[in-house]
Parts: C-alpha cells; structure tokens; sequence
C-alpha cells in the first residue's frame, strides 16, 4: 500500500471518529415521558425568566425615566386638555414647566387658572376683577408673580394701603346702588367700602375672543367680577370665525358668524365633528387625559411630535395625510348640521362678538373693558383699522379700552417689552401699570 493511500484511510478513520464523537456529543441525556429533554425544559425556563425579569425592569425603567424627566422639568408643558364645549381647558392642578418662550415653572390653580387660588364666593367688601385672553393674558413665558394680572392686584392693593383714591373712586361711582342696599339692609351708606382689590387670571393659550365669551358664560361669571378686562391681538380676529374656504382645516373650537341678517351666531359643526376627540367620557380619552395631567414621558413625546411638525416639512405633510385619512374612513354615528353661511369678514364677526360679551357681562354685573395688544412698529394697518373700530364700538357702546400702544412706543427700549411674540417681565410691568392709570383716570361707569 502506498504512503499516499495510508494517509486516506487514516483521514477517513480519523474523520468517523471526529463523526462518531459528535454523535454521542448530540445525543440527549435523557428524555422525559413528554418527549422535552431536560436541556430543552431548562431552556424554557431560562427564557420564562428572562421575560419575568424583562416584564419587571420595563415599568421600573419607565418610572425612572418618569422621576429623572420630572427633576429636569422636561415634557411637563402639557397645559391643556380637549373639552366638548370650548375645545380645550387647562389642567386643573398640572405643575408646568414651560421653556418655549421665556422661562416659569408652577402648578396651575385646582381650578385650572394660571394664578394662585381663588374662591369661587366673593369675599364682603373685595373688588373683583376678571382677567381674560389668550397665551398674552395667561403668561406662562414669566414667573406667575410677574404677570401684569399678580401685578395689578399688588399695585392696586399698595394704592388702598396709601390712602385708596381708587377704592374711593370706584365706591362713589356706585354709591347710589350701595346706599339702597346698605339702606335696605339697616346698614351703614358706606357698609359698601372697598377694602380689597381681588385679580384673577382665567387667561388661556389659543383662545379666540369667542371662547373668552362662552369661557364667562360658563366659568367666569359664578365668580361675580366687578370688572372685566379682555385682551384682544390680530390673532384673535382671525379665530372668531371659520375660513369657510379651509373648513377641512379648522381647529376644534366654537366658532361665530352673522347671518343674512346681521345677527351674531353659534357655530358648534366643527366641535360636533370632533365629538369623539373631545368626549369626557370615553376610555381612551380617559387615559389621554391622565397622561396630558400626570406623566412627563408623554408630554415629552408629545413636544417633540409638536416640534416635528413644525420643522420638517416632509413629516408635516406626512401627518396632515394620516390625518385626513383618519376623517375619511371614520365613519359618522350621526348627521352634522352645519349651517350654511358665506365668506365672512374677520373684523365685523369681532365687533358683534364684542358686543355681546359687553353685554353678556353687564348681565352678570360685571362692568366691561379691552385691552388692545401693542404693535410697537406700527406696520400692521390691518390691526389698526381693528383698533380704530373697537375704539368706535366703546365710545358708542360704553365700554372701556386700554390701548397699550402708546405707552409700549413711548418706552426707552420697547424692544425689551417683549421676549419674542409675548411680554417680557418688563412688558407685564407696563402693562399692569397702564390699567392701573386706566382706573384710575377713566370714569367707569357701573354696570345697570
């Protein structure tokens, strides 16, 4: 036998045996009646243990990353909620910490005001006054104790302490409804006397002045003003009504129009179309809710979903294509009136909105009052002709208006009044310090 063919036969004996050694290797050591082996049941129960550990890391990591985003304040800007009848409110309660604009971090009330607490009762001999508007009113972008409502209370009540001019003022001027009454009662003419000036901010982000009227008729007016001051911008007098040409468009909110015949209507179809969205009521909304209230790790999702929708075009037109594809195959439980009306003009829906909150809170015993956001450039003639009619519509309807434009143009740095869109610490200031000198210099005149 050759060299060459030893080598083979040794290969292929040295080959079985490498087989053979393999074979006894693989083969099991013992079976169970069952057919498992024991190999195969400790794999089972390595891989059971590893989805009973993973099931418990999972929400002990989410609470950590709960705790660590809420020390860093993060995700903690959710502000509001979806709600049937004025398309959203704020968080009773919610601690936010806001970052977009500015800087503050506090709760809102438990009534959901961006303010301290407030009884719903008027305390005796406390002049209430109502703040209202939108994201200008609530300012978040400052400390709560630095917004122009805090201010105003404070300037107003250091006024009292130094002798009360206003107070007195604004006592004399209803001296003949106090004296009846404190007569009536057996009580002294001046029984009535202020002691105490009371501001509460139900300032709210988004709102258009249409909302701050259903916002009084619902909330405000149980908390009997005295005095009721609303914040209008341009924005304002484009959301009082739909673009009837991008009704697909519109946000969830209560909208008004006039009729053929001039008369102020209630548009609630978008509202109506959004039902399911802004139920109370529903499961999934339930859960929404409490996450928007409670959890950090949401609202951090949630902003930078926000984000990305502002900033990326590609993930914007992606949404916006979800979202109609979401209204298209949504089926509808029932028929929705919508009200057939033309294009309409974003300043007159304004006026006949303002005129019935004029007169909504006069109802309430409330006197009435505007304050005009400040367009320190002058480059917006639109606005102005706004301000020009809302100043026309006061001076024959009675009502106040505390323009802010002058003293905002007449500041050494009226730059420095605001942080980008909102006021600054400083614009708050001269903002609170205008109404005050409003008060004061202006007859104003009680409600009937």
């Amino acid at each position: 036998m050759s060299t060459s063919t030893a080598e083979n036969q040794n290969s292929t004996a040295s080959t079985a045996e490498k087989l053979s050694g393999q074979a006894v290797e693989n083969k099991p050591v013992s079976a169970q009646p069952g057919g498992e082996t024991r190999t195969g049941r400790g794999s089972g129960r390595g891989r059971l243990r590893f989805a009973l550990e993973l099931a418990a890391l999972l929400p002990l990591s989410l609470l950590a990353l709960e705790a660590l985003l809420g020390f860093m304040g993060v995700g903690q800007q959710e502000i509001v909620r979806p709600d049937p009848e004025l398309g959203c409110v704020h968080l009773p309660g919610k601690l936010v910490t806001w970052r977009m604009e500015g800087y503050s971090r506090e709760h809102l009330s438990s009534a959901g005001l961006r303010d301290v607490e407030h009884s719903l009762s008027k305390p005796q001999g406390t002049y209430r006054i109502a703040i209202m508007g939108d994201s200008a009113a609530e300012g978040l972008q400052v400390a709560l104790n630095e917004t122009y409502a805090r201010r105003l209370e404070q300037l107003l009540n250091e006024d009292l302490q130094a002798g009360g001019s206003l107070a007195k003022k604004l006592f004399m001027q209803e001296i003949p409804q106090n004296f009846a009454q404190n007569l009536a009662a057996g009580a002294s003419p001046q029984a009535g006397a202020i002691k105490h000036f009371e501001v509460i901010n139900f300032g709210c982000s988004s709102y258009s002045t249409g909302q701050e009227l259903l916002q009084f008729k619902k909330e405000v007016a149980q908390y009997k003003p005295d005095l009721t001051i609303v914040m209008i911008c341009k924005g304002d007098t484009l959301e009082n009504n739909i673009d009837v040409t991008q009704r697909s468009k519109a946000e969830p909110k209560p909208y008004f129009y006039l009729d053929q015949t001039g008369k102020l209507e209630l548009d609630t179809s978008i509202l109506q179309e959004n039902k399911d969205k802004l139920s109370l009521d529903s499961p999934t909304n339930k859960v929404l809710n409490w996450l928007r209230a409670n959890s950090n790790l949401y609202g951090a999702v949630n902003r930078t979903n926000f984000n990305l929708f502002l900033s990326d075009k590609a993930y914007f037109r992606l949404t916006r294509f979800a979202q109609d594809m979401g209204k298209r195959l949504a089926t509808q439980k029932e028929a929705i009136a919508v009200p057939l009306y033309g294009v309409q003009n974003n300043r007159q829906v304004t006026l006949a909105v303002i005129k019935e909150f004029q007169r909504t809170a006069r109802a309430a015993g409330s006197q009435f009052a505007m304050t005009l956001f400040p367009d320190v450039t002058a480059s917006d003639k639109d606005w102005a002709d706004t301000i020009t009619a809302i100043k026309a519509q006061a001076s024959s309807d009675n009502f106040g208006v505390i323009d802010l434009q002058p003293p905002f143009r007449k500041d050494k740095n009226p730059s420095g009044l605001f942080l980008q869109f909102h006021f600054s610490k400083e614009g708050h200031e001269l903002t609170a310090r205008t109404i005050k000198e409003f008060l004061e210099n202006t007859p104003v005149k009680p409600a009937p």
